[in-house]
């Protein structure tokens, strides 16, 4: 069955997009620390030079990123580093404008997931697919949907009672930001859409506390 419209937005260079992956049915995405720190290094080394990340939240059964997409010109370059041989098919025809920047990254994502997915069946002698698909990508349209989803994101764990405090959670990337820990989170980016650090972690108080610490 086809998903609606609304998540499957094609992506443009710098526009913000709300990427939410879903594990099928009775199934889990990760299973130990170890499948969450492989997954988010799965995801650096496939989508990093097409994407900034503004935040993640990683739940055993799926995952939440706020990204944006590169501009075009800076993700050619990234990839004019590497010799022809080296790239994908894909990667090539893009560079010589022959496929579009949208499926591109749709197909850096499908690599992403079945890279991760031969690890994990392979980790826990499991076979099939791991991942709902087409996996979800809506865009964001305006500052206040972007502010707001890095709230909605960071505290997608309390909202599901896996925690009760942002900072007690180490698999989504509130406590990167907060830190002064090197990161390859947009940090000064996030802290501008809040005004700055403060603001960023009193809003993400206030809201998780009146939005899902109490919600049944």
């Amino acid at each position: 069955m086809p998903i609606p419209a609304r998540y499957s937005a094609a992506f443009e260079p710098n526009a913000f997009y709300h990427i939410i992956c879903k594990a099928l049915p009775n199934q889990q995405l990760f299973i130990s620390d170890g499948n969450k720190k492989y997954f988010l290094e799965r995801y650096r080394f496939y989508l990093n030079d097409y994407l900034d990340t503004y935040c993640y939240n990683l739940l055993n059964n799926h995952c939440h990123f706020l990204v944006k997409v590169k501009a075009e010109e800076e993700i050619r370059s990234a990839l004019n580093v590497f010799k022809a041989e080296q790239l994908s098919g894909i990667q090539r025809k893009f560079i010589a404008a022959e496929v579009s920047l949208n499926a591109l990254i749709e197909r850096q994502f499908n690599s992403f997931f079945v890279s991760y997915t031969r690890s994990f069946n392979l980790q826990n002698r499991s076979k099939g697919h791991l991942f709902d698909s087409p996996f979800r990508r809506i865009l964001v349209k305006d500052e206040i949907h972007l502010s707001q989803l890095v709230v909605y994101i960071h505290a997608n764990a309390v909202k599901h009672k896996v925690i009760s405090k942002l900072d007690e959670y180490p698999w989504s990337s509130y406590s990167s930001l907060i830190s002064e820990r090197p990161t390859l989170i947009k940090r000064e980016e996030v802290f501008k859409l809040f005004e700055n650090k403060q603001r960023f972690i009193s809003t993400h108080l206030m809201q998780t506390e009146y939005y899902y610490k109490f919600d049944d």
